[in-house]
Parts: C-alpha cells; structure tokens; sequence
C-alpha cells in the first residue's frame, strides 16, 4: 500500500500485445511507481509526476555521469560480468555519496527481483525514460549489453548536440554582457562628467543628447539598479520561459520564428530516428518502436502525429506511408526508408538519417549563430554609438554657445 504522502503518477506502457496504454499509479515515489506498472506485465515508455508528496530525494545525475555510469555497465555486461557485480564496481567508482547510496538502493531492488530498468531509475537518477524503456526491451529481448551500449550512443548524441547549442550561445552572449557593461559604465561615470560642464544648457540640446543625459541620471541616482533590474527581470523571463516542460516561450518562438522552427524540427527528426535505429537493433518490434520514439518527442504535434502512425502500422499500413504521416522526413529520406523496408535494413537507413540530420543541425547551428553574432554586434554598436552620439552633440551644442 502506498503511505499517506503517496502521488499520483501518470504512466504510458505497452502491453504484450503492442498496445500501447495510459493510466495513473499512486505511489510514494517514482520508483514504487515504475515498479507498480511493470508489475502488471507491462514495459513503461514514460512515467510523470503529477501531484505532490514525492519522496524521491535523489538529485538528477548530469547527463555525462549518466553516459559515463551507462557505459561502465555496458562494458562489464559485455565482459560476462555478473550484474549485481557490475553495480557493485559502479557503486565504487561513483562520484558522490549521494550517488553510491543510490546504486546501493539500486542493488537492494535488483536482489528482491525487479526489472533492471527500475533499479537503473533508481541507480542513475534523472534517466530519460525512453532509455530506461529502450534497457527494460533489451532485457526482455536478452540483448541486454548491446541494448546498453545503444541507449549509450542515443545519451551521447544528445550530449553533443545540447553542448552545439550552448557553444553557439557564447560568442553573443559574452558581446552582448560586454556591450552593456560598457553603456552603463558610460552612463555612470562619463555622462555626470559631461552633465556637470553642460550645466544649466541642458534645455538647449537636441532631443538624443537629453534622453542620454536623463539615463545618466536616473543609472547614477540609483547606482545603476534602475536600468540593470528590468533587464534581469527580462532575462529571468526568458530563462525561465525556456526552461523545464511548461517551455512556453520556447514553444511561442518555434511557432513563430520560421528559422527556429526549422532548427527545432531538424532537432526532432534527430533524436526520433536515433531512438528508432536503436530500438530496432534492440529487436524491438516496428510498432513499439514507433510507440518508443513518439514519446521521445518533444513537440505534442509532432508525438501525437507519430502516435497515430504507429496505429496506422499496426492495421497493415506500409512503415514509410506511415512516416510519412508524421511529417518528420523529407522526401529523400522517405526514400530511405522504403528502400530499408523493402531490403530489411530499416535500423541502417534510420542511422544514415540521424547521422546526417545531425550533421545538418551542426551547420544550420554555424549559420544561424553568424547571423545572431552580427546582429548583437550591430544592436551592441548602436547602444553603445547613441551615447557616444548624445556626448558628441551635447559638446557640440556648447561649444557653439560660446562666444569668440
């Protein structure tokens, strides 16, 4: 029975059959959840908390500590190494207390019978839950080594692509900090020096040079916090508003900046072919397959999309006319994957697309940053020229009152 505390946790799995189900569990944690419904014959693709009482104290692992732990237990079950005994070399080679504690709770499920996948969800915290279902078929489908190292390459390969994107966020970010630092230094110090030999002739300067001369003001009356804290108002903002599931901004700008659209789908398609080449390889049937990579989706479109196409595949519909539903691949690439259906390769054209989607994701990410650069240089120039422009004028303007 779960305690008093116990939540409710929303669970999609599939069954025997390849169907796929959806229902609440109440358990006192995400583990008793995950265990509750795999308990019922069923193989869990995605499990969501959605109330509150959560025991769980485990801090998530960082994505490299997951690859890192993934790929030492891979490794040892691939040496022939007992399971329990792989767990054990983990538990001594993990990083934090915190983490040893949790592959030693870990080792305790796996001693009382539960399914690997949830002794990993407890071991390795934070897991995505495509990968701990990808683990939980290659278990049951006793190509448990093999399964790992793909679950492994699937981690990697979002590592690098979030590691492109941050890296393409630098170069901007550190001109545009450096374009503010330089106004407001402006505004603090040089503008009062020119506001006190302007004097009373204020009145007498163009419409610029007085807003430069009011901002100079108002950042050396309130020391700068006036003008800094709107701008870290905004940017909590934004931070927040792409951060987390309920990314709403994030979802407003794909849905209206055609060029992060693209960037976003290009995303998409990466990460679903991957997880179906590896689903594939894990001797995972075309449906639940499908069924797996639509909840690695992001985009609630593009998942119920791939959700109704994996119906269409199980009434008889041929694997690329069901794809092709999605929306997710171009024609070239349908292209692909009716020459791997018809040859029986379907995992090896499903790798050639994420390879080179990858690829293609990489190059639209150089671009776009060149184009992002130079637009905060231009935007930094303009901030910064508009002050140097007020200072210039009201010089100017001073100059021109005094008498010869």
């Amino acid at each position: 029975m779960a305690g008093d505390g116990a939540s409710h946790y929303l669970y999609v799995a599939i069954d025997g059959n390849g169907r796929r189900q959806r229902g609440t569990v109440q358990a006192d944690n995400a583990t008793q959840a995950f265990a509750r419904v795999t308990r019922q014959h069923l193989t869990v693709v995605k499990l969501e908390h959605c109330g509150a009482g959560d025991t769980a104290s485990s801090k998530a692992t960082s994505r490299r500590d997951q690859i890192a732990l993934l790929r030492q237990l891979g490794l040892m079950l691939q040496a022939r190494v007992d399971l329990m005994q792989a767990l054990m070399a983990m538990q001594a080679g993990a990083a934090t207390p915190t983490l040893r504690s949790a592959i030693d709770v870990a080792m305790s499920e796996l001693r009382s019978g539960k399914p690997l996948g949830v002794c990993l969800r407890t071991a390795i915290p934070g897991m995505p839950s495509d990968i701990l279902a990808l683990v939980n078929a290659g278990e049951a489908g006793g190509c448990l080594a093999e399964t790992i190292g793909h679950a492994v390459e699937q981690l990697e390969a979002e590592e690098r692509i979030a590691a492109t994107i941050k890296s393409a966020l630098v170069y901007p970010t550190f001109l545009s900090v450096a374009g503010l630092l330089v106004g407001m230094i402006m505004l603090l110090f040089v503008i009062p020096r020119f506001a006190t030999l302007i004097g009373e002739r204020r009145d007498q300067l163009d419409a610029m040079s007085r807003q430069i001369f009011w901002l100079g003001d108002v950042a050396q009356q309130s020391f700068g916090l006036a003008l800094i804290a709107p701008l870290v108002a905004f940017l909590f903002l934004i931070v927040t508003g792409l951060r987390g599931d309920n990314a709403w901004l994030r979802r407003y700008a794909i849905r209206h900046i055609p060029l992060l659209a693209r960037l976003s789908l290009q995303r998409e398609r990466e990460r679903w072919c991957r997880i179906m080449t590896f689903a594939l390889l894990a001797r995972i049937s075309i449906v639940d397959a499908m069924g797996l990579a639509a909840d690695g989706l992001k985009d609630t479109s593009l998942q119920e999309r791939a959700i109704n196409a994996s119906r269409e595949l199980r009434v008889g519909s041929r694997v690329a006319d069901a794809i092709a539903a999605i929306g997710l691949l171009d024609e070239a690439q349908l292209s692909l994957v009716r020459a791997g259906e018809e040859s029986g390769l379907l995992a090896d054209m499903f790798r050639r697309i994420a390879i080179d989607t990858e690829l293609g994701l990489r190059e639209s990410l150089k671009r776009t940053t060149g184009v992002l650069e130079q637009t905060v240089v231009v935007a930094v120039s303009l901030f910064v020229g508009l002050i140097v422009y007020g200072l210039i004028a009201s010089l100017t303007s001073v100059y021109e009152t005094v008498p010869l």
